[in-house]
């Protein structure tokens, strides 16, 4: 199951629609929007794994860390009512150890991270200048 926690994506990748559909400036929901959505959720029975949909987490960070990972009442109940709350992120989430400590306390037990390849010139050429020069491994 799904949540949209954001829109619109500050990059330009060549294969990505998103900034097409969405535009450039991301837009998060309210944290209280969330916690609606995770209650609706468990009151209809759900009990499986919920995936974060996150344009792209890297742009909105600080208002992650603010509104969500700080409080406590959204950990409280993605630990009681959920068995896995996991976001799509870019690589570079292991440049924010402040912000995985925050996410594994909030009640995150996993993270989805897409790789589209460790070529150098293919990042270059797709404009995926953002998960340039480093070592996705």
């Amino acid at each position: 199951m799904s949540i949209q926690y954001s829109r619109g994506c500050p990059y330009d990748c060549e294969f990505c629609d998103i900034v097409i559909l969405n535009g450039h400036k991301p837009r998060t929901k309210t944290k209280d929007q969330v916690i609606r959505e995770l209650e609706e959720l468990y009151t209809h029975g759900w009990r499986g794994a919920i995936l974060l949909l996150t344009i792209t987490l890297s742009a909105i960070k600080r208002n992650l860390k603010k509104k969500y990972c700080r409080q406590s009442s959204v950990g409280v109940k993605v630990r009681d009512n959920l068995r896995h709350f996991s976001p799509k992120r870019q690589i570079n989430l292991a440049d924010d150890e402040e912000l995985m400590r925050l996410m594994v306390k909030a009640g995150f037990d996993r993270v989805f991270i897409g790789i589209e390849t460790p070529n150098e010139e293919s990042l270059v050429e797709c404009n995926k200048s953002q998960n340039k020069n480093r070592d996705p491994l």
